[in-house]
């Protein structure tokens, strides 16, 4: 059991909350099962993270091509963010949560049968089986959390659970790094990140003993009254697609470093550390601008776009540290922001589904939006530049359109 004095930090102290001792234990209970999930996902980044790291490498001393290399890498995104929008409906249907949720986490455990792989076929089978696990997992965690921070407040729970999740992705390749450096091969490496795994797997029996019913913890009431804001999520929809669009990947960035030399080759994996670590700093300090400005703190990411590809693309290195604070920074608030959303403006029968498909459409731009800037970087980094900004531009338009919605629906 998590001690409550660890929990308190983020309880109401509200009147109503020291009034009435039902609220209060909500509360807690409620931080108590964001927190395990956070420790979940930390554990469930850390394995997946460390493998991403090394993927491109491991597979390349399996005999696999960059062709394949950039194949498989495809096909496990596009299952990791397209599939959300297929289980994301079964969720709202079948209403299966911690089921789903531990299937698809389990699927991470394909992660240490990489140990027994010698061929880049099979090697592919487990990598893309994982990143389906993710998008199994993924609405399942998020609608779970949904109802849980209807106690605690949206960005703020989801702050929490974010900033919790960002540590994996910055000890994970670190882990592995490790490894390498001790035993000389990839194999080892996967064979060890299966003590993460067990430490996640206990940490998820005992989740789901805490809330068998995560759905209580939402407000009847509220639940009752609520109404999809389908004029409202089309435009929302199209501002993060605009956004993701105009948000270089890191791939992209790492090639740009390296092909520059802006940055020391070995220094190159510290920087993405670096924006791991911001983005698990301003997690929660969106989180909580979130719960008192509401929708609006989403106005910010056209303008954070511009100025970090114009420091990453334009800047010597000091420009280039500050752009991927920056970069950091833009991660760790569309991720709080838009989850937050999604549980504010949904109908909780609904909430499945829309998770499914607004994740999906910030996979899919992402995706579509870095291969454009790769086309377009092979031409000129200037090329790259007006396709933010132009993007970007579209998307202001839309975020107004976006206000304008929610002020004539309030």
């Amino acid at each position: 059991m998590i001690p409550d004095q660890v929990m308190s930090s983020g309880i109401d102290t509200s009147p109503e909350c020291q009034d009435n001792k039902n609220h209060c234990d909500k509360n807690i209970s409620a931080l108590k099962l964001i927190f395990l999930l956070g420790i979940i996902s930390l554990f469930g980044s850390f394995v997946s993270d460390a493998t991403r790291s090394v993927m491109g490498p491991f597979l390349l001393t399996l005999g696999a091509s960059g062709a394949i290399v950039g194949l498989v890498t495809g096909l496990g995104e596009f299952s990791a963010y397209g599939l959300r929008i297929i289980s994301g409906y079964y969720l709202d249907q079948k209403r299966k949560f911690w089921q789903t949720f531990a299937i698809g986490y389990g699927l991470l455990f394909t992660i240490p049968l990489l140990f027994f792989t010698r061929t880049w076929e099979l090697a592919a089978v487990f990598l893309i089986s994982e990143r389906v696990g993710k998008a199994i997992r993924a609405p399942s965690r998020d609608t779970i959390l949904s109802y849980a921070t209807d106690t605690t407040g949206r960005g703020w729970g989801f702050g929490i659970h974010k900033s919790l999740d960002q540590i994996g992705p910055v000890i994970g390749p670190v882990f592995m790094v490790f490894m390498l450096e001790m035993t000389g091969n990839y194999e080892a490496g996967f064979a060890y990140l299966t003590i993460p795994l067990v430490i996640m797997l206990l940490a998820l029996l005992f989740v789901h003993r805490l809330a068998p019913r995560p759905e209580e913890y939402e407000s009847i009431e509220k639940s009752h009254i609520q109404k999809d804001y389908y004029d409202f999520f089309i435009p929302y929809a199209v501002y993060l697609f605009l956004i993701m669009a105009g948000f270089a990947s890191f791939p992209i960035i790492s090639y740009h470093m390296a092909l520059t030399g802006i940055v020391e080759y070995t220094r190159i994996p510290l920087y993405y550390s670096l924006a791991m670590i911001m983005t698990s700093i301003i997690a929660l300090i969106s989180g909580r601008v979130y719960d008192r400005k509401g929708v609006a703190i989403v106005g910010v990411f056209p303008v954070l776009n511009i100025i970090i590809a114009y420091n990453i693309f334009f800047g010597m290195e000091s420009g280039f540290f500050t752009g991927m604070i920056l970069w950091g920074i833009q991660i760790g608030m569309i991720n709080t922001t838009l989850k937050a959303t999604i549980a504010d403006f949904s109908n909780i029968s609904m909430r499945g589904t829309v998770y499914g498909i607004l994740n999906a459409v910030f996979g899919t731009s992402w995706l579509l939006g870095s291969f454009a800037i790769g086309v377009l970087y092979d031409i000129s980094v200037f090329h790259v530049m007006w396709f933010v900004v132009i993007l970007q531009m579209l998307a202001v338009i839309v975020f107004i359109r976006m206000i304008y919605v929610l002020k004539k629906r309030s």
